[in-house]
């Protein structure tokens, strides 16, 4: 859910970034607002990539996640424990197991459902 932020009758002056938001934030400017003298008035920063949505670190192979997300999609109605079985039997799992976040990643990629598959599959 983004997150509500309010400005109201702001200055900013002389500044490298004024304000800088997550992507996504409801951001809502009123008053008397100036920023003045600032390399960047507001930056929006990207979204974050679908390895880190889904708690894996940055150098992980996009081929490991592809095949899992395609093993994923040949079970689409499975429990939750017959998902974890398959994502266990990955070189993805096998990258991942031992990381601090390894249970979050996990979690992540049982709770994907069959359309959100089938969009990532089309980002690798």
């Amino acid at each position: 859910m983004p997150m509500k932020i309010n400005f109201t009758d702001c200055h900013i002056i002389d500044c490298g970034t004024g304000i800088e938001v997550t992507h996504g934030s409801d951001v809502e400017l009123t008053g008397s607002m100036r920023i003045i003298n600032c390399e960047k008035a507001i930056v929006e920063r990207d979204p974050p990539s679908v390895l880190e949505a889904l708690g894996l670190p940055p150098n992980t192979p996009p081929a490991y996640v592809k095949k899992v997300l395609l093993a994923l999609q040949e079970i689409p109605a499975a429990d939750s424990v017959s998902k974890e079985k398959v994502i266990k039997k990955t070189q993805l799992w096998s990258f991942v197991q031992n990381s601090s976040n390894a249970v979050t990643v996990l979690q992540a990629l049982i709770s994907i459902g069959p359309a959100v598959i089938a969009g990532l599959l089309g980002m690798f």
